[in-house]
């Protein structure tokens, strides 16, 4: 296998899904990144589940909060279980109480939060349609499908799930990790 000459396993894989034994084709991937290899990176897990109950004439809405002067996030996946939602970044609610995500990573003590903060909240329907026209979409998912695609927070931005149904309750799942900027990348912001 051009390229894989010291790794046969990868040779082994690519002669038995393609029958070719000389050449990759092309976006074939022949493996990702290790999860544990987030240790190597000094990145941090996290994650949450929360619920956001029906209000009469109001939409479910919750969100991550990226506040300014707070680390690198970027969100691995969020998901919407209950009624069609929409996945946008820079026009949320944060709801009161915003609260921290729960670590995924023994490295960081439970009971504290990352920096980003966590909010829910219900956004009513006029609020709802200013806030959908000013919002960078990035998707919109039935029920039950996971948004998967990452998704970068800067300092001072937020990524929003918001339930397209009015007066339904919704659970929210969002994975991020997050990781303290290296002074060259603050510059830049």
């Amino acid at each position: 296998m051009i390229g894989y000459e010291g790794a046969a396993r990868y040779a082994q894989l690519v002669a038995k899904l393609t029958g070719d034994e000389e050449i990759v084709p092309p976006g074939l991937t022949l493996e990702a990144d290790r999860p544990e290899y987030s240790a190597l990176k000094r990145e941090f897990l996290f994650g949450r589940t929360v619920n956001s109950p029906a209000v009469v004439a109001q939409f479910s809405h919750a969100l991550l909060f990226n506040p300014a002067g707070g680390p690198l996030v970027v969100v691995k996946l969020c998901h919407g279980l209950g009624i069609d939602y929409t996945v946008s970044v820079d026009q949320g609610v944060v709801g009161a109480g915003a609260t921290s995500g729960v670590t995924r990573d023994t490295r960081v003590r439970q009971g504290i939060g990352g920096g980003v903060k966590f909010s829910v909240a219900t956004v009513a329907t006029g609020a709802q349609a200013a806030l959908v026209n000013a919002a960078v979409r990035l998707a919109h998912r039935p029920t039950g499908t996971v948004y998967d695609q990452p998704v970068i927070l800067r300092p001072g931005s937020q990524l929003v799930l918001q339930g397209a149904v009015v007066n339904t309750a919704l659970d929210f799942d969002f994975s991020w990790t997050e990781r303290i900027f290296r002074p060259e990348e603050v510059a830049e912001l």
